[in-house]
């Protein structure tokens, strides 16, 4: 099969591009951020200078290296299994962190590297090809590396970031939406740093509200990583288009991110003064109004921007549209009319409401993105084990155009692996069998969760932290997989039959009626805690206070009554 990897450049000129050489239309060379970059250059707004390495660098890099065919020869052997896919990965990326970049690339950038000045303080980022496509986003999937320094740090850290376009969540992300792995590709960016002393980010239209009349600025001090990262809590502004402020809700601003003399960057503590006051003037915040909306004209729509200020002059970092904003938006709309609007197209099917109502007794708070991201390992399991018996689901929770999270319809296709379905099923209905299985395999994988939870995570540096975040993700996919397939599908199975049998003797029970009277903590807890409703229940003030939605700390206090039942259930039952 003939490859793109085949139709590189017929000349290395292509292989570096000025931001001043890149327009909107050069996503194909220079990626999603690249191009970006460009077009603002083009029309004189503040970005700082710089240059991009291309994606036919990349493929050049892959055709010397020999990796072009090697790379489509693993994603045919790894097929669709994603521990396949993983473990192809992984390998991909060392394969290109040992390879060596073409003499041309290396002596490309080096030149337009030492035009910027002498060691200059450089951005190194990916920049996908692909990036933020209408139908999937696959910006944030690979690498970004700050402060870097001297010629031969930028040359290794192209490396990195052409080895992070095979991270174990872009090819997965890749493969669940049908892109051709083997056509993918990446260009860099190399663009020179701002010192920053406050930086973050600006949105031309309030993405809260959906409100066109607002925009909103995020900020806080040093780099604006730390804001954009979500590692601090941002100063937030609302403000009008004329830039007066309308809403500041003050962060706690605890730490800052700072350029290491090292390299890289360094997280430092905020003095308390700086924390106690906005990082921003309000003139400043007038500016960054003004300068925003020179953006948003420039590109005809709202836009999410990243800004940084040096010295009293703004920067803008990047720009990409915001693409969660409602085309049928009001301005200043009511919340109680858009939530009421929201309900009545709602349609979630019967299905859909149950799985629901079970994750939001798990988690009844708005997930963090490690969350998600965890959840999403947990749901890819499901998806792996009906797939391996020709089952194909998606079991990754949707955001819609409101910021809404649902999970996805109940919708399955059929592959030709579903001739081993019936196999599959004689296996998990052997409850002896899975039962063997649990007990051989568990007690390795407790003896593994108890090294994450005695590690000394306060001891260690920010990269053997991502280490262990990574042996722990990939954990939580095995143990997932396996308390899944021999634990938790067994159990659906097993309770389909009980349900079948009990509504034989009562069409009222189910399967958990009959677990009620054993003596596992489930079952003594659900008891103790069906006690404890009966008794509130009987309390016509402990009713009514829980029916009006008191927090726990504001019902002991209105009702001391309830302190003796709540310590003892504590007591037996944790917290």
């Amino acid at each position: 099969m003939e490859s793109e990897f085949e139709e590189v450049s017929n000349g290395i000129s292509d292989l570096i591009l000025s931001f001043g050489e890149i327009r909107k239309e050069d996503v194909a060379q220079a990626g999603g951020k690249g191009a970006n970059l460009g077009e603002m250059t083009h029309f004189h707004l503040a970005v700082p200078d710089g240059f991009v390495v291309t994606s036919s660098a990349y493929r050049l890099f892959l055709q010397r290296n020999g990796l072009d065919t090697f790379v489509q020869e693993k994603l045919k052997e790894a097929g669709t299994e994603e521990a396949a896919l993983v473990r192809c990965a992984e390998e991909l990326r060392e394969r290109i962190l040992a390879g060596k970049l073409p003499e041309e690339t290396v002596e490309e950038v080096r030149k337009a590297y030492t035009s910027m000045g002498t060691q200059p303080r450089v951005a190194v980022r990916s920049s996908a090809t692909a990036e933020d496509l209408a139908d999937a986003s696959f910006a944030g999937q690979q690498e970004t590396y700050l402060n870097v320094r001297g010629e031969e740090s930028v040359l290794a850290h192209i490396l990195r970031c052409y080895a992070s376009l095979w991270g174990n969540r872009a090819v997965i992300y890749r493969q669940n939406h049908g892109y051709d792995q083997t056509q993918v590709a990446l260009a860099v960016v190399i663009q020179q740093m701002v010192e920053s002393e406050t930086a973050g980010v600006m949105f031309t239209a309030d993405p809260v509200t959906g409100a066109r009349d607002r925009i909103r600025i995020n900020a806080s001090y040093g780099l604006g990583e730390s804001v954009v990262s979500g590692r601090v809590t941002a100063d937030s502004w609302l403000c009008s288009r004329d830039g007066a402020v309308v809403q500041l809700q003050q962060g706690s601003k605890k730490t800052q991110i700072l350029y290491s003399e090292d390299g890289g960057t360094v997280e430092t503590q905020v003095p308390d003064a700086d924390r106690n006051r906005p990082c921003l003037s309000e003139e400043m915040v007038a500016a960054l109004c003004s300068e925003g909306l020179r953006v948003e004209e420039f590109y005809g729509m709202p836009m999410d921007i990243e800004w940084a200020i040096r010295d009293g002059r703004i920067y803008i970092l990047q720009a990409r549209a915001i693409t969660t904003l409602r085309e049928d938006a009001q301005e200043d709309p009511d919340e109680e009319a858009r939530i009421a609007k929201y309900m009545e197209k709602c349609h979630i099917s019967g299905m859909q409401r149950s799985n629901m109502m079970f994750m939001l007794e798990k988690i009844p708070y708005a997930y963090y993105p490690l969350d998600y991201e965890l959840i999403e390992i947990i749901d890819d399991q499901k998806s792996v084990i009906f797939s391996e018996a020709g089952v194909l689901m998606d079991g990754h929770p949707q955001v819609d155009d409101d910021g809404v999270c649902t999970l996805p319809p109940n919708g399955m296709k059929v592959g030709k692996r579903i001739v081993r379905l019936p196999a599959m099923l004689k296996e998990l209905s052997n409850l002896p069998h899975c039962e063997e299985i649990l007990r051989e395999g568990m007690p390795g994988m407790e003896e593994e969760l108890q090294q994450y939870i005695d590690a000394e995570y306060a001891s260690m540096d920010l990269t053997t932290c991502g280490e262990y975040l990574e042996k722990m993700r990939d954990y939580l996919r095995r143990l997932t997989y396996f308390r899944f397939k021999y634990a938790l599908f067994p159990s659906a199975l097993a309770g389909k039959k009980l349900t079948g049998t009990a509504h034989k003797a009562d069409k009222r029970l189910n399967s958990y009626d009959l677990y009620r009277d054993l003596d596992n903590e489930t079952s003594l807890m659900s008891r103790d805690l069906e006690s404890l409703a009966a008794a509130f229940r009987r309390d016509p003030a402990v009713r009514e206070a829980i029916a009006d939605g008191v927090s726990y700390a504001q019902l002991r206090e209105a009702c001391p009554q309830t302190s003796a039942q709540l310590d003892d259930f504590l007591a037996a039952h944790g917290y």
